[in-house]
Parts: structure tokens; C-alpha cells; sequence
């Protein structure tokens, strides 16, 4: 919950974590769930957080880029919010 000023807001999310190993020759992943924002991922290697800028999200496919495969061995974990619902109003 969000207070102040004279409301509340109830904002719910939903928290998936995807978890890959890199072989060294795949550029493109399908995660579990399907985006319309890349700011409801964050990808990790080796835990390492990766900029938005190395990668690109369309539906359930986190794509590095074709002569970007991820070096083999490399644990992913890819972290997925998403906003399930909200409600309430806030000044």
C-alpha cells in the first residue's frame, strides 16, 4: 500500500522467476510468461544484472541479438513483476 496526502493505492504483483543455463549458442530464450514492457524484466548472469539495452522482450521471447549468443555456462535468471491489479486513488 501507498499512503499520503489524502488516498491509498493497492497495487498487487506478480513475481516469476525464470532460470536458464547457457550452452554458448542461443541468442534467444522463451520465458514463462509473456510481456508487453521491458520494465517488468531484469536479467541477471552469473547474478550479475544486465542493462535493458543488451536485450529486447516481444511476448515470451527474451532475445540478445543474432552474433550475441550467451557464453556457455553462464547461469540466467531472469526476474518477472508484473502488476496484477490496482486500485484505490492517490493526490
Amino acid at each position: 500500500d501507498v499512503t499520503g496526502g489524502g488516498g491509498t493505492t493497492n497495487v498487487n504483483l506478480e513475481v516469476t522467476t525464470d532460470q536458464f543455463t547457457a550452452d554458448g549458442t542461443d541468442y534467444q530464450y522463451t520465458l514463462s510468461q509473456t510481456l508487453t514492457d521491458e520494465n517488468d524484466i531484469q536479467v541477471y548472469f552469473d547474478g550479475v544484472y544486465q542493462s535493458k539495452t543488451n536485450f529486447s522482450v516481444s511476448g515470451t521471447t527474451l532475445d540478445f541479438g543474432v552474433g550475441n549468443e550467451v557464453e556457455s555456462g553462464v547461469e540466467m535468471e531472469i526476474v518477472i513483476t508484473k502488476t496484477i491489479n490496482s486500485r484505490g486513488w492517490y493526490v
